[in-house]
């Protein structure tokens, strides 16, 4: 279960966990199975074909250091397996960002103020008809482009579905009316 990031007075402390603790230890598991797996097999199969060149007692040195670097590498990639797929699905999104902002600076070293100034007044904004805001924008996206706007407060669904009152049952309050500021 995800824990709450909330500290005193219901705001966030500004951690965001992307991959979850059982997660990344189910990871680690599976990595050291596969390490030992791994080593097993290359280290008995590279002992065995060095055998046929080299003396058994060097072939057999040549396995283990063969089953140590290949069980590494593949106990790696298994272990960072969680990682290495939440880099890969937010890979759109980072080229695309790149992308604006390598444009932005081509843009700014190549042309002159009125120029730029015309490719902003085209460009949509937040205040715009049309314009579509992300669903999850970045923390930060201000710092890197220059967004000025708020988003409308959203109230988690627990609040508006029910909550639960000790000794009154449940409290459903969805399609309640709300006093109008006149």
């Amino acid at each position: 279960m995800p824990s709450s990031n909330r500290g005193m007075l219901g705001r966030g402390n500004g951690t965001i966990t992307v991959i979850e603790e059982p997660v990344m230890r189910s990871y680690r598991r599976k990595a050291k199975i596969v390490f030992y797996l791994t080593a097993v097999i290359t280290g008995a199969l590279g002992a065995t074909v060095a055998a046929s060149k080299w003396h058994p007692v060097i072939a057999l040195g040549v396995g283990l250091v063969l089953a140590l670097i290949t069980g590494t590498i593949v106990g790696a990639v298994v272990a960072a397996w969680p990682i290495i797929r939440a880099l890969w699905w937010w890979t759109p999104e980072t080229v695309i960002g790149g992308s604006v902002i390598y444009g932005w600076i081509e843009l700014a070293e190549h042309t002159t103020l009125f120029y730029r100034l015309a490719v902003m007044a085209v460009s949509p904004h937040p205040d715009q008809p049309g314009h579509v805001v992300p669903s999850h924008p970045a923390p930060h996206a201000h710092l890197l482009f220059g967004i000025h706007h708020r988003q409308p407060h959203r109230q988690p669904a627990a609040d508006l579905v029910g909550t639960p009152h000790p000794g009154r049952g449940t409290r459903v309050d969805l399609a309640a009316p709300r006093p109008v500021a006149g």
